[in-house]
């Protein structure tokens, strides 16, 4: 393929837009992660007592 391709203008636009995506699920995911970690820790503790 040439350098100047319109295909590569499409593909690289669309890749631009899944990674901002990607970017969001995974911070979204961490979060998630998170919070479900401490309500997990926290609702533990007071089962044991």
């Amino acid at each position: 393929m040439k350098p100047d391709s319109r295909f590569m203008e499409y593909v690289w636009k669309g890749a631009e837009g899944l990674s901002g995506t990607l970017e969001k699920t995974l911070w979204f995911t961490v979060v998630y992660a998170v919070l479900v970690t401490i309500l997990v820790a926290t609702l533990k503790i007071k089962d044991d007592k």
